[in-house]
């Protein structure tokens, strides 16, 4: 798969669940996810405009729980004081 434009602003979603047949249900995939804080998409075709964009992680969100509604936490990135939410609560604390 080739990517013929760039996006201004790139939103990925890592899916870390299954279907287990055996078990007829999904289960949440725990291991442990690293990505970085900078990212280069080098998938392009050869005419993509800027083909060396490096785009910069502005926030996570981590669903904690099962697959049905449980809660999510928001952590944005900024240069400023760093930011977390969740459906609850709100908490600002120095970088």
């Amino acid at each position: 798969m080739k990517i013929k434009k760039l996006p201004n602003i790139l939103a990925l979603h890592l899916k870390r669940f299954k279907y287990q047949e055996d078990l007829r249900k999904y289960i949440k995939l725990t291991y442990r996810v690293a990505f970085p804080f900078e990212l280069r998409l080098f998938n392009t075709v050869d005419e993509v405009d800027d083909p060396d964009r490096l785009y910069e992680l502005f926030g996570i969100v981590v669903h904690i729980g099962r697959y049905d509604p449980s809660m999510s936490v928001a952590m944005c990135l900024l240069m400023a004081p760093r930011i977390q939410w969740s459906s609850s609560w709100t908490l600002r604390r120095s970088c």
